[in-house]
């Protein structure tokens, strides 16, 4: 799984590098996962909610008076 993750994190930065001149990119944050196996689906509703509050910080902060909007 660790091995899994660092293949998506660099083809993440390939992607960034690669698309961040053709069009606005926002990367939101990860979700605190550890202490959670990723076979477990035990902390899903925990990790969602979080997720959500920090994308949106994350988006309000990065977009604040700009063309995109919260929906909620």
């Amino acid at each position: 799984m660790h091995g899994l993750g660092l293949v998506i994190d660099s083809r993440l930065k390939i992607d960034i590098a690669r698309y961040s001149h053709e069009a606005e990119l926002i990367v939101l944050p990860a979700p605190n996962t550890a202490g959670v196996q990723p076979t477990s689906f035990e902390y899903s509703a925990r990790l969602i909610t979080e997720a959500l509050a920090a994308a949106r910080t994350a988006l309000a902060s990065d977009t604040a008076g700009r063309h995109l909007r919260l929906i909620r």
